[in-house]
């Protein structure tokens, strides 16, 4: 709890590229609903990323970060693979063109770099309590 004469605490590790990459990620999936070749799985791929770098800066010094990582990229790896089996589901049903292939590319290494993030800083163990 921080004290209420000085304020919160402030923050010593503060990364925007997060926030930022989150925003560049949301802002197709926002427009989508008025422009339907929007590259969505491109999108998922930058929140995941965006969500990826907060929470590493957010838990870097917390005992839990282990479990914290791992539940993230459960979820976030989830969310990906939805992303992507509704793109092909579209691709086989003839909905959507070729930019479809292309975003599906696109989109793999904002994903990478991600997976690459939670594993470099994931502890060398997670302690069970």
């Amino acid at each position: 709890m921080h004290d209420s004469k000085n304020g919160p605490p402030a923050l010593t590790s503060f990364n925007a590229h997060g926030p930022l990459t989150i925003a560049a990620g949301l802002i197709p999936m926002i427009l989508s609903p008025w422009l339907t070749a929007m590259p969505l799985v491109t999108a998922m791929a930058l929140v995941a990323l965006g969500a990826t770098e907060a929470t590493i800066t957010r838990f870097r010094s917390s005992p839990n970060r282990g479990w914290v990582l791992a539940i993230h990229a459960t979820c976030y790896a989830g969310l990906y693979a939805l992303f992507v089996a509704a793109t092909l589901d579209q691709i086989a049903r003839g909905f959507l063109g070729g930019w479809a292939a292309a975003d599906l590319a696109l989109s793999v290494p904002p994903v990478v770099a991600a997976s690459r993030m939670v594993y470099c800083s994931m502890p060398s163990s997670i302690d069970v309590v």
